[in-house]
C-alpha cells in the first residue's frame, strides 16, 4: 500500500513535523492506529521517544486548545499525546506495544496525569490495566 510505505519511509527517516515525530502525530490522529502498529512493528526503540519541541508551534498549527501550562512544556511521548489528543484505540495500542506509562515531560507531568484531565473512563481503564496485572504479578515474584 502506497500510504504504508510512504509513512514507513518518513518514519525510517525520522522526519517530523514541527518537532514532533510520525508515531507522535499518529498517535493523536483519529485513524492513525495503522500507523502505530506498523512503526512499533518495524522498531519499538521509537514508542519513548520523547519530543524535544515545546506544543506552542503545533498547537498553533493544527489549532489545538491547550492549556499555557502544556504549551510550554516539552518531552511528550507517543502515548502522552494520544491521552491528551488522540483516540482511545491509539493509546490502547501503545500500551500493548509496551509505550511506557511512567515517563514524564520536562515539566513533570506523565501519561497517567494528563488522562485525569482529560477525564475518559476508556483511556484510564487502559492506563490501569496493564498495571494492575502487573502489581498482582509482580508481588509473587
Amino acid at each position: 500500500n502506497k500510504c504504508t510505505e510512504e509513512m514507513g519511509a518518513l518514519f525510517r527517516k525520522g522526519q517530523t513535523f514541527r518537532g514532533f515525530t510520525v508515531m507522535m502525530i499518529a498517535a493523536m490522529h483519529t485513524n492513525g492506529t495503522w500507523v502505530l502498529k506498523a512503526c512499533a512493528k518495524e522498531d519499538k526503540s521509537k514508542m519513548n521517544e520523547q519530543s524535544k519541541a515545546d506544543l506552542q508551534e503545533l498547537a498553533d498549527t493544527l489549532g489545538m486548545d491547550v492549556d499555557h501550562d502544556i504549551l510550554t512544556d516539552s518531552g511528550f511521548t507517543p502515548l502522552m499525546l494520544a491521552v491528551m489528543f488522540g483516540p482511545p484505540k491509539s493509546v490502547k495500542v501503545l500500551i500493548e506495544h509496551g509505550a511506557n506509562k511512567e515517563l514524564h515531560t520536562t515539566h513533570g507531568f506523565n501519561a497517567a496525569e494528563f488522562a485525569k484531565h482529560r477525564n475518559d473512563e476508556t483511556i484510564n481503564s487502559h492506563l490501569r490495566a496493564n498495571r494492575a496485572y502487573c502489581q498482582s504479578y509482580c508481588s509473587v515474584m
